[in-house]
């Protein structure tokens, strides 16, 4: 069985935003949430990880997935959408 991680940004708690921002933070976890379970429905061992905020946590919060692949849905790093490449 493989050991799925599913990471996204959720970025419920930036400060800035409209309407149009919250319908996409809800669209990006309704995504993630969808993957894990398809996933699950195929036989993987898949979790929901958000990936943190803080960006001198990622280090860490990587180092601590104990899996075999990460799915990312990753859109933004510390909720800058220039840096989407840098989890990658």
């Amino acid at each position: 069985m493989t050991r799925v991680a599913v990471v996204f940004n959720d970025d419920s708690r930036l400060a800035a935003g409209d309407a149009q921002d919250a319908l996409a933070v809800q669209g990006v976890v309704s995504c993630a949430r969808a993957v894990t379970d398809a996933l699950r429905s195929r036989g993987h061992s898949a979790s929901l990880h958000a990936l943190p905020m803080e960006r001198r946590e990622i280090g860490a919060f990587i180092e601590a997935l104990d899996v075999d692949v990460v799915f990312n849905l990753v859109e933004a790093v510390g909720g800058d959408a220039r840096l989407e490449p840098a989890f990658a």
